[in-house]
């Protein structure tokens, strides 16, 4: 399931489902005390979910929404902070990466692991929310309001930018995560239906063509590369450590 989920958050990255939702929530949120800030972990907690790879969660909110953060004169502490919490709940959200190593790892249920770290993860980003609402309604000067004349002009042309923005990302996390969670699916297929959906999107909004394809799995292979070199040398770790009797030593100091 590991390469298909890479895949998957890689292709959704180049697909521009990211820019799309972070303007539609900004228009959502221009009058609301911290509202951009407030959009950028809106956006995190989403992608979260659709992507499960906080590297490149991490890189393309920089490139999204810092520029445009301290462009709108938000302190740099508060955007940069608000982008480094929301761009790593990938590793709690699922579908997490570092999850479905856990869960190999001991010998759990990928769907049971997923299911326990749901609520910690949108816990997680519901206190993100009430902290930056609170400080920038307390301290304006942190969080520019947006202007009034961002956004379309009319309420049927907002409802389809709504739609637009918000109905692929959640009905791929529906799909994914659903499947899972109601034991339709292992999450080996879920995760490739997963990287279907994401080529399908980045389609639809005409971001897909060869370049873009040979650098999603040129960097879809490096990742998947990166992870496991890491969980190899994990296990030579772990397996060494407890030959030499590493474990115990770690034993005998806490009960001694």
């Amino acid at each position: 399931a590991v390469p298909m989920f890479i895949f998957m958050g890689t292709m959704l990255e180049k697909s521009g489902v990211a820019t799309d939702l972070l303007h539609c929530l900004q228009v959502l949120l221009k009058r609301t005390p911290g509202g951009l800030a407030l959009s950028v972990t809106i956006m995190g907690t989403i992608m979260a979910a659709t992507t499960g790879i906080i590297g490149a969660s991490v890189v393309m909110m920089s490139l999204l929404a810092l520029p445009v953060m301290l462009e709108r004169g938000y302190q740099v502490q508060l955007a940069t902070g608000t982008i480094a919490a929301s761009a790593t709940l990938g590793i709690l959200i699922p579908p997490s990466i570092m999850l479905v190593i856990m869960a190999d790892l001991l010998s759990i249920s990928v769907g049971t692991l997923f299911l326990a770290a749901v609520f910690p993860g949108l816990l997680l980003a519901a206190l993100y929310l009430v902290y930056i609402y609170i400080r920038t309604r307390l301290n304006p000067s942190l969080a520019p309001p947006l202007p009034d004349s961002m956004g379309p002009d009319t309420k049927a042309e907002l409802y389809i930018m709504v739609v637009r923005s918000f109905v692929p990302p959640i009905a791929l996390i529906g799909f994914v995560l659903g499947s899972i969670f109601a034991g339709w699916a292992t999450p080996t297929e879920a995760a490739g239906v997963g990287a279907l959906g994401a080529v399908l999107l980045a389609m639809m909004n005409r971001k897909l063509n060869y370049q873009v394809l040979k650098d999603v799995l040129i960097r879809s292979a490096l990742t998947i590369g990166m992870i496991f070199g890491i969980f190899i040398g994990a296990t030579c770790f772990s397996y060494v450590y407890r030959v030499l009797g590493g474990d115990d030593v770690v034993h005998n100091f806490i009960m001694h």
